[in-house]
């Protein structure tokens, strides 16, 4: 079974960010709180402290962040963790 984040969370906007077929999305909330999510299962972030993984139960609640900026950036660290040669253009 996986959780349902847009409806707990009541997304309005997302973004998946990544290369090639390996990305994560982030989320922007109804009440203008953002987290990040390992939307597709990949096994290679499943380990990172804050990410919501809602195919693992019982379902962590994921670090929230109160813009945008703060959390492009965490996602951009796990990226960079995981894909050696990522890069995120800010200005798109």
């Amino acid at each position: 079974m996986k959780i349902n984040t847009h409806e707990i969370f009541k997304t309005i906007n997302h973004e998946h960010i990544g290369k090639d077929l390996k990305e994560i999305l982030i989320s922007e909330c109804k009440d203008g709180r953002w987290f990040v999510e390992n939307n597709w299962c990949d096994k290679d972030f499943e380990n990172f402290e804050g990410i919501s993984n809602p195919h693992i139960l019982p379902y962590v609640t994921p670090k929230f962040f109160s813009n945008e900026n703060e959390v492009v950036d965490f996602a951009v660290k796990i990226l960079s963790a995981v894909i050696s040669d990522f890069t995120y253009d800010y200005g798109e």
